[in-house]
């Protein structure tokens, strides 16, 4: 496989696997509304991403989703990113 057809369906692949983890922690924020952000972030993580991850990158995700704490700011900064 030539070195830029696989460069194109590795970026395909992780922009699938963010969709769904937006996806998933929209779906949770909705449902979910009494819970903390972070343990949401953590669920969709696990359900969405963490299989693809190595343990380093686990565990510097793990600390990301301690960090997400404000509903109105993370969906302020996922909106920014797709504009």
């Amino acid at each position: 496989m030539d070195e830029k057809l696989r460069f194109l369906i590795k970026t395909f692949m992780e922009r699938i696997m963010a969709f769904e983890f937006l996806g998933e922690i929209t779906k949770l924020i909705v449902t979910r509304r009494g819970d903390k952000l972070s343990k949401l972030a953590r669920e969709a993580y696990k359900k969405c991403l963490e299989c693809h991850h190595p343990y380093v990158l686990k565990k510097v995700a793990s600390a990301a989703m301690i960090a997400v704490r404000n509903r109105d700011k993370f969906i302020a900064s996922v909106v920014a990113q797709q504009s």
